[in-house]
């Protein structure tokens, strides 16, 4: 009841925002862009904000969540508003995200656990591996993928409790970065 109740809470949250549909996960999924696909795990839902954002959940956004975005390089990065371009290695991009989480004034505490390459949709990319406090003293770790496509950066994110949940999920987001695939332009 609890975890139903969790999930229906971010469901609203998020409806608040604009009219959305939550799928369910297992399937392939074609980003309304056309740019990429990927399947979101089974036995979750998910949604795709009006943004072109995807975000999905098995028991409730706050419990974990997946998420899927794309930024155009020339846009700067939230946190530390640095401008991005082509040129950079996987390294020098995942470095500047942890530079931008790290100017994110919300998330106590960062340690980055791991930077390391990886491929994520077929393409030389980065993966980030933090550990984090919230405000509430709530203990997350987050796993990040990242690359860049054309003149965008992708990002594909897993955050959980560090308790408990990012490690029984983790498996399930591993296999949808693998599923992960960029349209052929």
């Amino acid at each position: 009841m609890r975890k139903q109740l969790l999930l229906l809470i971010s469901a609203g949250t998020l409806l608040l925002s604009g009219c959305v549909t939550w799928q369910q996960g297992g399937q392939r999924y074609t980003a309304g862009s056309g740019a990429y696909s990927f399947t979101p795990p089974a036995g979750w839902m998910f949604i795709e904000q009006p943004a072109g954002e995807i975000r999905a959940t098995r028991d409730g956004l706050i419990l974990q969540q997946v998420t899927v975005q794309s930024r155009a390089l020339k846009d700067p990065l939230p946190g530390s508003k640095r401008v991005l371009t082509a040129g950079l290695t996987p390294f020098e991009l995942a470095e500047a995200l942890a530079d931008d989480l790290r100017a994110d004034h919300s998330l106590l505490g960062i340690e980055i656990l791991k930077n390391e390459p990886a491929k994520f949709g077929q393409r030389d990319g980065f993966k980030l591996v933090v550990h984090y406090q919230t405000k509430d003293r709530l203990r997350i770790t987050q796993s990040i993928y990242g690359c860049i496509d054309q003149s965008k950066l992708y990002l594909i994110r897993f955050a959980a409790p560090s308790r408990h949940y990012y490690e029984r999920d983790l498996a399930s987001f591993e296999a949808a970065v693998q599923s992960f695939q960029f349209s052929k332009s």
